[in-house]
C-alpha cells in the first residue's frame, strides 16, 4: 500500500520548494519598491514647491490678490504631495 507519512513528506517538500520560488520572485522587486517608497515624499515636496511658485507667479502678474488668482497654483501644490503620500504610505 501507500505509506501516508511518505506522501505527506513529499507534499511538504513540494510546498517548501514552491514557497521558496515564490519568495525569490517577490524579493526581486523589493529594491524598486524601497526606492519608490523613499523617493516619493521628496517628489511630493518638490511638487508642492513648484505649485507655490506658480501661485506666486500668478499673484505677481495680477493687479489684485484674489482667491481665483492663487487657487490654481495652490490646488496643484496639494495634488503632488497627495500622490507622493499615496505611493509612500503602503
Amino acid at each position: 500500500g501507500v505509506d501516508p507519512e511518505a506522501v505527506m513528506e513529499g507534499v511538504a517538500r513540494a510546498m517548501r520548494v514552491a514557497i521558496s520560488r515564490e519568495e525569490e520572485k517577490l524579493e526581486q522587486s523589493l529594491p524598486f519598491l524601497a526606492t519608490v517608497g523613499s523617493v516619493s515624499p521628496y517628489i511630493g515636496l518638490f511638487g508642492t514647491v513648484w505649485g507655490i511658485m506658480n501661485s506666486f507667479r500668478g499673484l505677481a502678474q495680477a493687479q489684485q490678490a484674489t482667491l481665483a488668482t492663487v487657487a490654481p497654483g495652490i490646488a496643484e501644490a496639494l495634488i503632488a504631495p497627495a500622490i507622493g503620500l499615496f505611493a509612500a504610505i503602503p
